[in-house]
């Protein structure tokens, strides 16, 4: 954290020096024609993309400057992750970003439900009147998903490097086979693929690695076995992956598989660590993290085993009440309790530090993910 708040600093006497003090409405002249156009783009590609707009107030240059897709792109490729938290009560939905983990949070929308993120690129849902939406938060740019798309099953969105495009990926269930469909944005065309797996996502919460997302299968009795006559063990096909690229589906065990049980499968959950895809188990008082080290031979080591007793908490133990571990970073676990909210575990110390969660409310709905502040739009 004080490493992030260094950086934040050096980069704002940067911009103090090129565009001058906002004050009192209004923006001190500076020629900034001596600052080539590398610089400035340089400068204010490392900036938050909220800051960004900002700083595109300061003249028409830097506006042009910013308003590019390929400045978008490098802004998002240098900006920090935070987490975007949705909450439900039953009367109030909506979300905000706990951004990167400080106590400034503010609920930026109402009235919906998130379903996943990607590239600073919500999908949510709203209840009156029904209908999903892709919108992003700092530009305010929304676009209406059409109905006919509600009777699918929403697995992912992702960005087709090929065609640079923005897609949406959808199981629909046909006689007992879930059959998968992708529509590109913003042209909302579609086409149909053929999927060899009887399985669909345990949730609609993609984890990117490498070129392909990856899901925890959600295991339906009876109906998860393959076309052929294969293994049809599965754990041997617990995990979903599927190539952004050529767009193929294919399974992979998860790590141990010989040693899990099948109904245990339901307790791994998949994530992203320092550009490798990991995954935590929980079973009782214990925590069990992999990351898959070697991606191309999906060879996976156990990284952390460690016991999160009730000696941490006044109550019971931190598993029976833990629904999610949303990321590692720093050798610190950042999870969710309904009976204590979000929190830091530290692997090394092992000592645990609350995070302020902006209108939180005991056993109050959440769903949490990664999110980036960008600049991407969805219009041509």
């Amino acid at each position: 954290m004080e490493r992030n708040n260094m950086v934040v600093f050096c980069w704002s006497s940067i911009l103090y020096k090129l565009a001058g003090v906002f004050a009192g409405g209004k923006t001190k002249k500076l020629d900034t024609e001596s600052f080539s156009d590398d610089v400035i783009i340089d400068i204010l590609s490392r900036l938050p993309a909220d800051h960004v707009l900002e700083c595109r107030r300061v003249c028409k240059r830097w506006l042009a400057l910013t308003s590019t897709a390929s400045f978008a792109e490098l802004q998002l490729k240098r900006a920090t992750p935070a987490i975007v938290a949705g909450f439900y009560d039953g009367n109030l939905q909506g979300f905000y970003v706990n951004d990167a983990l400080s106590p400034r949070q503010q609920i930026i929308e109402q009235n919906c439900r998130l379903i996943t993120s990607c590239d600073g690129l919500i999908l949510g849902k709203r209840d009156s009147p029904s209908y999903d939406f892709i919108y992003n938060p700092i530009t305010q740019d929304e676009i209406t998903i059409p109905g006919q798309l509600k009777a699918g099953y929403m697995c992912g969105l992702y960005f087709h490097p090929a065609t640079k495009e923005y897609r949406m990926l959808y199981a629909f269930d046909q006689n007992h086979l879930f059959q998968y469909v992708i529509v590109s944005l913003p042209t909302y065309s579609r086409r149909t693929l053929y999927n060899q797996f009887y399985c669909r996502p345990a949730n609609p919460e993609a984890v990117l690695v490498s070129g392909n997302l990856h899901w925890m299968v959600e295991h339906i009795k009876g109906r998860n076995r393959l076309k052929t006559q294969e293994d049809n063990d599965p754990c041997a096909n617990s995990i979903l992956r599927f190539n952004i690229a050529t767009e193929n589906f294919d399974t992979m065990p998860h790590p141990e598989c010989d040693s899990c049980p099948g109904p245990d499968c339901g307790s791994l959950q998949l994530f992203e660590v320092d550009g490798m895809i990991s995954l935590c188990q929980r079973r009782s008082y214990s925590v069990h993290l992999w990351t898959c080290l070697d991606y191309p031979s999906w060879q996976w080591t156990r990284r952390y085993k460690f016991n999160l007793t009730h000696n941490l908490f006044s109550t019971r133990s931190l598993t029976d009440s833990t629904d999610c571990l949303l990321w590692i970073q720093n050798d610190e676990l950042l999870l969710y309790s309904k009976r204590k909210g979000l929190f830091l575990y530290n692997l090394k110390l092992h000592s645990i530090r609350g995070v302020r969660l902006a209108g939180w409310k005991k056993h109050q709905k959440y769903n949490f993910f990664p999110y980036t502040k960008s600049l991407v739009s969805l219009r041509k």
